[in-house]
């Protein structure tokens, strides 16, 4: 047992110097039947398993491949980080004020999609953690203070409220969004893109760093103008209304999203604007919470890259 503790506990302190590949092992448990250590690994790197075949033989140590193995990290909706694969959607953007929504990237350049009224003068974008990238005024934004919606530069068609950070150098986009409450670690993998735009009576969930998942929600207008409490006009985006939960400010900019029957998401769009539930922001029959968000579509066509699928 001493024996084997000690083995674990070099395993975990490997460095790429000492065995090369050892970011590819994802868990380390005792198999006493065989007397052994069993490595979960994610990827069949022969560099790893000759590095580890020569540092503790043969008949201690195996290994078993899970190609789906996904390394944990302690990074959630309120502490997103760059870290592991990335930045996800669904988290806390510029102290509070936003969320992100999906990861898009163009050629090697990593993005992350948000609400432009997030960054109506472009600018810096930051997680709690570090700094994320920025937003290019006019070109990556289409969003005036005082007037709302307007066409990205260079076009002419109105697109919602969208933003696109990019990303600083190295950093990635992950291709995950968070699923769950306010305070969640638990991700999902983003699949595709919805393989049309929304109509009258499809459902979606919706992803806020400030009111975590809510799902039932039901679209009622496609291609509305909203006109907006701040007398600002949100353009071209979808309308829809559920009860149970509203979102609140801090959510613009978040993914919304179908979850797949093996888990994965399908993204729809970012969300923009919510009301209703009255004063405690909880919408019953009478007072359903309603809300609004901008077809990917719209974001495919109107911005440079594509979303970003695991």
């Amino acid at each position: 047992m001493a024996r084997f503790e000690q083995l674990r506990d070099d395993i975990t302190r490997l460095t790429p110097a000492a065995v090369a590949g050892t970011g590819h092992i994802r868990t380390i448990e005792p198999d006493s039947a065989a007397n052994r250590l069993v490595l979960t690994v994610d990827t069949l790197d022969d560099a790893l398993l000759d590095g580890l075949a020569k540092r503790y033989g043969s008949e201690l140590v195996a290994v078993r491949y899970e190609p789906d193995a996904t390394a944990l990290s302690n990074q959630g909706r309120q502490n997103d980080t760059s870290a592991g694969p990335g930045f996800y959607g669904g988290a806390d953007i510029n102290s509070d004020n936003c969320t992100s929504g999906f990861s898009w990237y163009g050629g090697t350049t990593q993005y992350m999609l948000t609400a432009g009224h997030c960054f109506p003068t472009g600018g810096g974008a930051w997680v709690p953690t570090e700094n994320m990238g920025f937003v290019t005024q006019s070109s990556r934004e289409n969003w005036n203070s005082g007037v709302g919606t307007v066409p990205f530069s260079g076009q002419s068609v109105n697109r919602g409220d969208l933003a696109l950070i990019q990303l600083d150098s190295p950093k990635q986009a992950g291709g995950y969004i968070y699923r769950g409450d306010t305070n969640s670690s638990t991700s999902a993998p983003v699949k595709e893109m919805w393989s049309r735009s929304p109509a009258s009576g499809d459902q979606f969930c919706s992803g806020g760093q400030r009111t975590g998942e809510q799902c039932g929600w039901v679209v009622t207008s496609v291609g509305i103008d909203e006109h907006l409490t701040t007398g600002e006009w949100s353009r071209n985006t979808n309308k829809a209304t559920k009860q149970g939960q509203c979102t609140i400010g801090g959510d613009s900019g978040g993914p919304v999203y179908t979850v797949r029957g093996d888990g994965g998401i399908a993204a729809k769009g970012i969300w923009n604007y919510g009301g209703g539930g009255g004063s405690d922001n909880w919408g019953g029959a009478l007072d359903p919470c309603s809300g609004g968000f901008t077809d990917i579509w719209q974001a495919f066509y109107g911005l440079p890259g594509q979303l970003k699928t695991v």
